[in-house]
């Protein structure tokens, strides 16, 4: 009976396993396009890839049988949210406020999926874990991608709002903000994410993770063609990147990143004549050097979050200033000096910016633990040559500095199930099961 129990066992934590591939998958489709995909819950809507997150986190539990693996990137990542969620616990009771709660809300739901994902699988288990993902994200990329040019075309042609009539008035969702995005009677495509500099983030990791060249300039497009100065800012990171990555290994190597940022300036070109989105690109770029109030261009609003930084810090408090005024209440912070947005006390705002976001909110404890882990986790990734996991974490490293990613959950998820080391990187691997 023993045996027979063990043999049980066995054949379940295999069919466990499998499961755990397919959740995988699963998740890099919904990390990608599905945030529209959603359940009702009371007076809101729950994205349904949180139930794929749970299911997962109950998995790894199980195979490990509820034994936390540990390694270094892991302790660090932890530290990080761990030290969020207690200040957050802190400043709701303290503050008895609806922005401390929405703001708590948030941060207990990274803290739970992140460690939560990253705490039950062993390394070889992650490594299985984010090639399955790797590959399927480049799916929902695709949906994404494909919607974007679905909005622009839908309303080039005839001013019709996409999002608006097949979320709002067919499916009746609601947004914080609006679903589609119009400036100067021209259309910011948001995508399934509803968010420009959501969407051009994830079109900037399927650019990373498509292998063909056609692809890469599809992506490389679409990133143009969302109006995203953050989209453009990771994407020129990469290109460069790969230049001088390649430029250490051969001449093919190069030879191929030459051609491939040829096509793409001749694919840029046909598209400035056609709808001017490069030139647009190129004015809200030359925006950040015009400091006037009557330029109140996104990238410019984005540029004034640093311009006042340094008044920001001089009004707070020593303990403020070292331990932070609230996991992700770094507007609240900005609108009670009066400085910026100002009109927004007393609602739920962050500035577009992780790194502000975390120094005002984290204090400097919290915002050298996060960027020691980013650059940890870069240099692991570099050390075991994982190039496309490498450039992963670089955008979301620089991307973060020009936009707020730390309220979106699934870059988290994505920098938790990276969080494992390759022992074998440098051998020829035989196929790996749990």
């Amino acid at each position: 009976m023993k045996l027979f129990g063990r043999f049980l066992g066995k054949v379940n934590r295999m069919k466990s396993a499998k499961t755990c591939r397919y959740l995988a998958a699963l998740i890099g489709v919904c990390c990608a396009a599905g945030t529209v995909i959603a359940i009702p819950l009371g007076n809101s809507r729950l994205a349904l890839v949180n139930f794929f997150y749970l299911a997962l986190i109950f998995i790894g539990a199980y195979l490990s049988n509820y034994k936390i693996r540990v390694n270094g990137l892991k302790i660090i990542l932890w530290s990080f949210v761990c030290y969020q969620l207690f200040l957050s616990i802190i400043v709701c009771l303290i503050f008895d406020s609806d922005v401390a709660k929405d703001a708590f809300v948030l941060v207990f739901k990274i803290s739970i999926l992140v460690i939560g994902i990253s705490a039950w699988f062993s390394d070889k288990q992650l490594k299985i874990i984010v090639g399955q993902f790797n590959k399927y994200f480049v799916y929902g990329a695709f949906i994404q991608m494909v919607w974007s040019w679905l909005e622009r075309l839908s309303y080039s042609i005839f001013y019709f709002k996409l999002n608006d009539y097949i979320f709002g008035e067919i499916l009746s969702l609601e947004s914080s903000h609006a679903l589609s995005f119009i400036q100067n009677d021209a259309i910011r495509p948001s995508g399934l994410s509803w968010e420009p500099a959501n969407l051009a983030l994830t079109l900037v990791i399927g650019f990373i993770l498509s292998e063909k060249k056609w692809q890469k300039i599809l992506f490389a497009t679409s990133i143009v063609l969302s109006t995203s100065t953050t989209g453009l800012v990771m994407l020129l990171s990469i290109l460069m990147f790969d230049f001088l990555y390649n430029f250490r290994l051969s001449f093919a190597k190069i030879r191929n990143s030459i051609i491939l940022g040829v096509a793409l300036l001749i694919v840029g070109m046909i598209i400035d004549e056609t709808s001017g989105t490069i030139s647009y690109n190129i004015e809200k770029l030359s925006s950040l050097f015009d400091v006037t109030d009557s330029n109140m261009s996104t990238a410019f609003i984005h540029f004034l979050y640093y311009y006042y930084l340094l008044d920001v810090l001089q009004m707070q408090e020593t303990m403020n200033l070292i331990f932070g005024s609230g996991s992700l209440l770094a507007g609240n912070v900005y609108s009670g000096a009066g400085i910026i947005n100002y009109y927004l006390l007393g609602k739920w705002w962050n500035p577009e910016s992780d790194f502000i976001t975390i120094l005002i909110g984290n204090g400097l404890i919290g915002v050298i633990i996060y960027y020691y882990f980013l650059i940890k986790l870069l240099v692991t990734k570099y050390i075991e040559n994982k190039v496309a996991e490498f450039k992963i974490v670089f955008v979301i490293l620089i991307g973060g500095f020009t936009y707020l990613f730390a309220t979106f959950t699934w870059p988290f998820i994505i920098i938790s199930i990276l969080c494992y080391k390759d022992e074998n990187n440098n051998r020829n691997n035989s196929a790996e099961t749990y």
